[in-house]
């Protein structure tokens, strides 16, 4: 691109950078779709679902797919004697799980306790941690992570890494330089990992004590 087109393209980096941040990474958005995905997990477990059809090279899945829209998926976990129905039922009058502890990655001083929540492998064993400290079924405590990447701040090594065409600008003397040399805004730093654990409302003081000292629940 020429280099008068700078600030066209600055715009467009900053309102996806806003979007990722305001939008896409929104709280309760991430809430909601947690609560669902958790639904779903409990209605395969409990056979409210059935597994096999929900696997994509299954003769049957693209019917048992197409058959499943929006209010009839809700319908039939809304019908299950399973956890499922509580999350749905929740999320469908909008009474959103509360987070009860969140911290950045980067923040917690422990390296050892640092990489195993950065790794995403002990997630399941502190649910169940927190959830025998908290006193209530492991189902409604939810741990997940959320990186905030903008693709588009990316210097050109990382465009060349993956294979991709990095943002280049054409000087006025003709040269060709990367997008940040001439950009007024640079990221430096890698993506922010931030973690979290949400529940039920009723349970969001007692998640709080309980995630005091992670190092000792997984």
């Amino acid at each position: 691109m020429l280099i008068k087109g700078k600030e066209a393209v600055e715009n467009y980096r900053l309102a996806r950078y806003l979007m990722y941040t305001q939008v896409y990474f929104h709280h309760a958005r991430l809430i909601a779709d947690k609560m669902f995905e958790r639904a779903i997990m409990i209605a395969i477990r409990e056979g409210v679902l059935d597994k096999n059809l929900l696997d994509m090279k299954n003769d049957g899945f693209l019917d048992y797919y197409l058959s499943m829209d929006d209010n009839r998926l809700f319908q039939k976990l809304l019908c299950s004697k399973s956890n499922a129905c509580r999350l749905i039922d929740d999320l469908d009058n909008r009474r959103l799980m509360k987070a009860g502890y969140g911290i950045n990655i980067s923040d917690i001083k422990n390296v050892g306790l640092r990489h195993k929540l950065a790794s995403g492998k002990y997630l399941e064993k502190l649910e169940m941690s927190i959830a025998q400290k908290c006193n209530c079924e492991k189902d409604f405590i939810i741990s997940y992570l959320v990186e905030i990447d903008n693709p588009l701040y990316k210097s050109s090594n990382e465009f060349y890494k993956a294979d991709k065409t990095p943002i280049l600008v054409e000087k006025e003397n003709g040269e060709i330089v990367d997008f940040d040399d001439v950009s007024q805004f640079e990221l430096k730093k890698n993506a922010p990992i931030t973690f979290y654990i949400i529940g039920l409302e009723e349970y969001r003081d007692r998640i709080k004590k309980a995630s005091e000292n992670l190092t000792d629940l997984i």
